[in-house]
């Protein structure tokens, strides 16, 4: 039987982005230290985190904002280990 830790972020939902990627880093940070190789991260569909500048044309949300989401957060994560 293998057990995976389950590793969750602050009780306090963040306010705004930057409160998000704080609680993300410190998570990542934790499941590092408990050696986990393999995470997922959960945030609401189609993000818009601000890193790309596009124009939002209306407020349904398409396939190119899932992308868009995706590609800013994997920005993120990499920007994270940055240095190291």
């Amino acid at each position: 039987l293998v057990t995976k830790p389950t590793l969750k972020m602050s009780k306090n939902l963040p306010r705004d982005i930057k409160e998000t990627i704080n609680q993300l880093r410190q998570s990542m940070q934790a499941g590092l230290s408990a050696r986990c190789s393999r995470m997922d991260i959960e945030l609401p569909y189609a993000v818009n985190f601000g890193i790309e500048r596009t124009a939002q044309s209306s407020q349904i949300l398409v396939t190119e904002d899932a992308k868009t989401s995706d590609r800013e957060l994997a920005r993120i994560v990499v920007e994270m280990f940055e240095g190291t």
